[in-house]
């Protein structure tokens, strides 16, 4: 750390079984990272960072349809009001399909369409699911999440607000023609 800068506390968050997780240090340098595992929240705030990052899961189950993980209610109950948040992560249950085709159907079957993604061997269901999906992001065997920032992005139907990225203009700057050939 350099002389004239300040020392900023932060600390990473994760609620599990075992209490709360917490890696900390300092902002500007990597100097004293520390390691805690907290039984309480109230415990982290008393440390008095500058900022605390609470983690928000991936992997959901049907507990988030009953008001949220326990853990992100005794947190967002912590934080100071208007200056912190915790946002209840959406859910995103598994959906059971009889086949492909029952799969597609559910997928489309939403007022939404930001991402929709697909885990397949099969190079006839991948294209297939890139053609007929109606969503704005298509994925084959990668998460739904972290598009890149270079291409338009806007999603379709409700999941968007007013014009998509960068309007008419887009289309000729992200347009480019390509030819491929696929042999088994």
């Amino acid at each position: 750390m350099k002389e004239n800068e300040q020392k900023i506390l932060v600390a990473g968050v994760d609620g599990s079984k075992g209490g709360w997780v917490c890696v900390s240090g300092n902002l500007n340098s990597n100097d004293n990272t520390k390691f805690d595992i907290f039984n309480h929240f109230e415990e982290i705030i008393e440390k008095k960072f500058s900022l605390i990052l609470v983690d928000m899961p991936i992997g959901l189950d049907e507990e988030l349809m009953k008001g949220g993980r326990v853990v992100d209610r005794e947190a967002r109950g912590m934080l100071l009001k208007n200056k912190s948040s915790i946002f209840n992560p959406p859910s995103r249950l598994a959906l059971k399909a009889k086949d492909y085709q029952d799969a597609l159907s559910i997928s489309n079957d939403t007022e939404f369409g930001l991402t929709s993604g697909i885990v397949t061997n099969s190079l006839k269901f991948a294209n297939h699911f890139k053609r007929h999906s109606n969503s704005g992001c298509v994925m084959v065997n990668l998460p739904t999440a972290g598009t890149d920032y270079h291409v338009p992005f806007g999603g379709r139907k409700a999941s968007s607000y007013g014009p998509r990225e960068q309007g008419q203009y887009a289309k000729e700057f992200f347009t480019v023609v390509k030819t491929t050939y696929i042999s088994s």
